[in-house]
């Protein structure tokens, strides 16, 4: 089977092709199509390094607001004031170092789409201000009480199965039954195995390795390989390979040119942002610590929400 699904624009331009070979990515593409022609917010459901991002922009560029800007956000560094500042803008001296007023991401994505990835980040408090922007479509910049308007649609993203999004530590209910008029769950890879060899490919071209192929071990090995980061790992394996084979001015990549790929991997297993993650629950467990174990005293000398603490201690091993 070989699916090639064309996404539109409103004014029936094509803008992003899809493809895939696989009967339950069919199923996905069929949902993202009709996640295209509604204005409806949509959460897409993955692990990470499945292509949430590239899938949010896809339907944003098929949908009726293409001609409107794509904007992306991602909440994992931020605390509830740093994000409520990114979201909705403040004012000058709104606090210390606003020195000077600034437009927030929800008022730039007017009659666009807004890009929330990492979802289950977000605190509490923003969540708040958000639903109620999504309810009204009002927001106020930080540091003013008057109103502004913004017609923009929510895509949010998240790597958690519902089972923990729903939970009291991450998305409140209400915000969630708001975002998730439309959800789309993203496969991975390893459940797609029919697309690995056509992504690889692909990954020749959009890295400028037109002429090369695989050797037929290569493929094999490809297809075997069980990807724990997705689509991701797999372009980055791509791309390390072809490199080195053009270094070794060969035309054809062997398994040999993966080499380098295959000791990182066996020595670092997790991605960017579960380095990210792992680093964060560090820093988290030694200020806990310090704190007599105090999740209060913790969240307040970091400057972050208590269940922010809460996560960062779950990855650390603290139950």
């Amino acid at each position: 089977m070989d699916t090639r699904m064309q996404l539109f624009s409103g004014h029936g331009a094509p803008k992003v092709a899809l493809t895939t070979n696989s009967e339950k990515m069919l199923e996905t593409l069929k949902q993202i199509e009709f996640a295209s022609s509604s204005n409806q917010p949509v959460l897409l459901m993955g692990e990470t390094g499945v292509g949430k991002g590239v899938i949010a922009s896809a339907i944003h560029q098929g949908s009726k607001r293409t001609k409107g800007p794509f904007l992306r956000l991602s909440p994992h560094y931020g605390s509830h004031d740093l994000i409520s500042s990114e979201l909705f803008g403040h004012t000058r001296g709104a606090f210390t170092g606003a020195t000077e007023s600034r437009i927030g991401l929800v008022e730039e994505a007017n009659r666009g789409t807004l890009f929330l990835d990492e979802v289950d980040l977000l605190p509490n408090a923003t969540q708040v201000n958000l639903l109620h922007t999504l309810q009204e479509g009002e927001f106020s910049r930080i540091g003013s009480s008057d109103r502004r308007y913004s017609d923009f649609r929510l895509i949010a993203a998240t790597n958690c199965l519902k089972e923990r999004l729903l939970s009291p530590d991450t998305l409140r209910r209400d915000f969630y039954h708001r975002i998730a008029h439309l959800v789309i769950e993203i496969p991975p890879l390893r459940e797609r195995k029919e697309d690995i060899l056509d992504l690889a490919r692909l990954g020749l071209v959009t890295g400028s390795h037109i002429g090369l192929t695989f050797s037929s071990d290569v493929e094999k090995w490809l297809v075997e390989h069980e990807w724990p980061g997705n689509v991701r790992e797999l372009l980055a394996a791509v791309s390390s390979a072809a490199s080195r084979a053009v270094f070794r001015s060969r035309k054809v990549i062997e398994l040999e040119d993966f080499e380098l790929f295959l000791r990182n991997a066996n020595t670092v297993q997790l991605t960017l942002e579960d380095q990210i993650a792992e680093f964060e629950a560090k820093v988290v467990k030694s200020v806990w610590l310090r704190n007599n174990c105090n999740h209060s005293a913790t969240a307040r000398d970091l400057g972050i929400d208590r269940r922010r603490v809460r996560r960062a201690l779950i990855w650390a091993g603290e139950k």
